[in-house]
């Protein structure tokens, strides 16, 4: 199994990978394609990118359900929701001649690690990192800060609920 992932800050263009990505091997036909998405994630049933491109995709919340050998190529976004990742990469990494693309957020508005996508960077063939716009000074935007005070982890949602910012702005 050869495993992308694409990890960073919010809106920093990591569904629209997973959407180019897709339609890259749609476009060549013939490979059977599925497109997942965490059920607790906003928009279900679709990826959608802050810029308005989306496709269909199937929301669940458990990867080890999926039937590996029914597909050749499998997108998943949102991942960090995901708490059997690690295992389900682990598990399939030598079983199945596939490949996987997976993106999703590395650390929560308190910049702790998120999920267990920092347990698969060593099981990846490729690890991409993005980032954003800082919304305080226009500068590389790394981080994803909440824009309410919650003692929730991590709030599914969009950039009505959170905003980028640099190191500089971390702490405002």
């Amino acid at each position: 199994m050869h495993v992308s992932l694409c990890i960073g800050a919010m809106s920093g263009g990591k569904s629209t990978y997973i959407l180019d990505k897709e339609r890259q091997f749609r476009k060549k036909g013939g490979l059977r394609i599925l497109v997942i998405k965490h059920a607790i994630a906003t928009n279900p049933g679709f990826i959608s990118t802050h810029w308005g491109g989306s496709i269909p995709a199937t929301s669940m919340s458990d990867l080890l359900s999926i039937n590996m050998d029914e597909w050749d190529i499998i997108f998943i976004d949102e991942a960090h929701w995901f708490s059997d990742i690690y295992e389900w990469v682990k598990s399939n990494m030598h079983r199945h001649h596939i490949r996987v693309f997976i993106s999703g957020l590395i650390g929560d508005k308190r910049q702790y690690k998120f999920g267990n996508l920092a347990d698969i960077m060593p099981l990846c063939s490729h690890v991409e990192w993005k980032s954003s716009i800082c919304e305080v000074c226009g500068d590389d935007a790394p981080f994803s800060k909440c824009r309410i005070q919650s003692d929730d982890v991590d709030l599914p949602g969009g950039m009505d609920l959170y905003y980028t910012v640099c190191h500089w702005h971390l702490d405002l």
